[in-house]
This record gives structure tokens, C-alpha cells and sequence, in this order.
């Protein structure tokens, strides 16, 4: 079978018979994180007196903590579910509430 006729195999294996978009409605919660809107519309005041906090997770996450309380967590990690790649972190990340996640 030619490198050609294997692609098209695989598109017609497709199930093409549901919808193919996510199906987020995650902006219709009434328990959405209005203080991230909050902080783009206000912005922030560096002048404002207060200390900044940092909690370290371990590997390469941590949070953030701002004096008014906005927390942005950074590089969350998890062990791959499938276990192909072995058991990396002895613990699972711990389940936290915070405003922002970047990864």
C-alpha cells in the first residue's frame, strides 16, 4: 500500500458524523473568574503598597500571588495518563484554585 493510500484510509477511517468544534461553554458559568476581567479592565497599580507571594509546586510550577490577590499559576505538570512514559512525579499535582493558568 503506497504512502498515499494510507493517508486516505486514514481520512475515510474519520467518524465524520457528529460536530467537530469544542463545545465550550465555559463563558456561560455563573461561576466564571470575573477577576481576571476585573484586572484588564481596572489594570494594575504597582503603587499600591503590598507584598507579592510566590508558592513553589515543584519541577517548574509555581504561583503567583498578587498584593490584591490575583494568583497565576505557571507550568502545572501531571505524570502522562496513558503510562507510556513512566511514573515522572510520585504525587499527582495538587487540585488549587487560582485565576490564571499559563503553560
Amino acid at each position: 500500500m503506497s504512502h498515499s493510500h494510507l493517508i486516505a484510509l486514514c481520512i475515510l477511517a474519520v467518524d465524520f458524523s457528529g460536530p467537530l468544534y469544542a463545545d465550550s461553554r465555559s463563558w456561560q458559568f455563573s461561576e466564571n473568574n470575573n477577576r481576571i476581567t476585573d484586572a484588564q479592565r481596572d489594570g494594575g497599580d504597582s503603587s499600591k503598597p503590598g507584598k507579592v507571594k510566590l508558592t513553589y509546586y515543584g519541577h517548574m510550577a509555581f504561583k503567583i500571588t498578587s498584593p490584591q490577590g490575583l494568583e497565576i499559576l505557571f507550568d502545572p505538570w501531571r505524570n502522562d495518563p496513558s503510562g507510556a512514559w513512566g511514573l515522572w512525579f510520585p504525587q499527582p499535582f495538587p487540585e488549587i484554585k487560582v485565576d490564571m493558568v499559563l503553560s
